[in-house]
């Protein structure tokens, strides 16, 4: 595993064709995975004479991953060549290792009970106000606890109201949360929208808000 948590500290080649289409590569079993050339020499062995070359980071392939999570299986690095493959169960331990916590998208099934901290740990409200403060992008945050049917325990979820690519905003907002996260522990990252997002305007504390400013804290 510690060979695949180098892999993430670089750039890939990442075949791109027409409108920012994405080229993948499809198994035998119904999978698909992003296709990522650590090289040139890697790319021109795809042969896809209608993609170009563009410059990804592993972060941002990442989020792509956790983004459409229900067709995207992960991630594959020089499919012609040494051909690694990063699952989602991959890139989850991979997060684990490099980061101390995981960050994904997960589908809830069943009932699921959100609920607000009686406070937030120390710093977080904080740390949060500055740097949101100076992300135009996000007009407001929530953190509750989410936990879904049949899972042991619950685990932090935070919805943002934001503008913008997510891929771009979400890794970001992740690295500033990690301080606060125990190791190992589960942190999921969600727009406020749907049911959830409408809980959380009309009955959650914001854990910061572009319109209100500081944010009065919980306790």
């Amino acid at each position: 595993m510690e060979y695949k948590v180098k892999l993430t500290n670089r750039n890939y080649l990442v075949p791109v064709s027409g409108q920012n289409r994405l080229a993948l590569m499809n198994t035998g079993d119904g999978k698909q995975f992003l296709i990522a050339c650590t090289c040139q020499e890697e790319f021109e062995k795809l042969g896809l004479k209608d993609a170009r070359p563009e410059l990804f980071s592993y972060e941002r392939l990442k989020g792509i991953v956790i983004d459409d999570g229900e067709h995207l299986s992960g991630i594959v690095v020089d499919p012609l060549g040494k051909r690694i493959i990063l699952n989602q169960e991959s890139i989850e331990k991979i997060d684990k290792l490099s980061q101390g916590m995981s960050v994904r998208r997960t589908a809830h099934k069943g009932t699921v009970r959100v609920w607000q901290p009686k406070a937030y740990p120390a710093g977080m409200q904080e740390t949060a106000e500055a740097y949101f403060s100076r992300l135009a992008a996000v007009r407001a945050a929530w953190m509750f606890y989410l936990q879904g049917e049949g899972e042991e325990k619950p685990h932090w979820v935070m919805l943002l109201d934001f503008t913008g690519d997510r891929k771009v905003i979400f890794p970001g907002v992740a690295r500033m949360m990690k301080p606060f996260m125990k190791p190992g522990e589960k942190f999921e990252l969600m727009e406020a929208a749907g049911e959830l997002g409408e809980h959380a305007r009309k009955k959650g504390v914001p854990l910061y808000a572009e319109k209100i400013g500081k944010v009065p804290p919980l306790n």
